[in-house]
């Protein structure tokens, strides 16, 4: 569902990107800017500063301690994704979980929407109906 609706997101901001013109939409388009294109768009910045992290651990403390700060967010993340169904997952493991959920997520949409593929129909998931 999250890959369809951010696909869905990526494909109405590129029909639209005229919206994106600050000096016609103000506001608007920067909001639009901000709050839709770079949420989708997080994952590479993600990726990259941790990356460069790798690759600049022996260059200071601070890399250093950005790098261990990034593994134990990845492995609260894990641990959210191997206990996601725990009716009281502690929110020191269900945001960052949620987060990288998000960023996975966008990343396979922006894959597809460079496909140009899109979901036009919506295909519910089967399983268990709760009431």
């Amino acid at each position: 569902m999250r890959v369809r609706v951010c696909l869905r997101a990526l494909w109405a901001i590129f029909d639209m990107r005229q919206l994106l013109n600050p000096k016609q939409y103000g506001l608007f388009s920067m909001q639009l800017f901000s709050h839709k294109l770079l949420r989708y768009l997080a994952f590479p910045p993600q990726i990259t500063a941790f990356m460069s992290n790798l690759f600049l651990l022996n260059q200071g403390v601070f890399f250093q301690v950005t790098l261990l700060l990034q593994i134990i967010i990845y492995s609260c993340a894990y641990t959210g994704y191997k206990h996601r169904n725990d009716k009281e997952l502690s929110s020191l493991y269900a945001l960052p979980y949620y987060l990288m959920l998000l960023n996975s997520n966008a990343a396979v949409a922006c894959y597809k929407f460079l496909q140009r593929e899109k979901i036009v129909t919506w295909v519910p998931r089967q399983g268990k109906t709760q009431l």
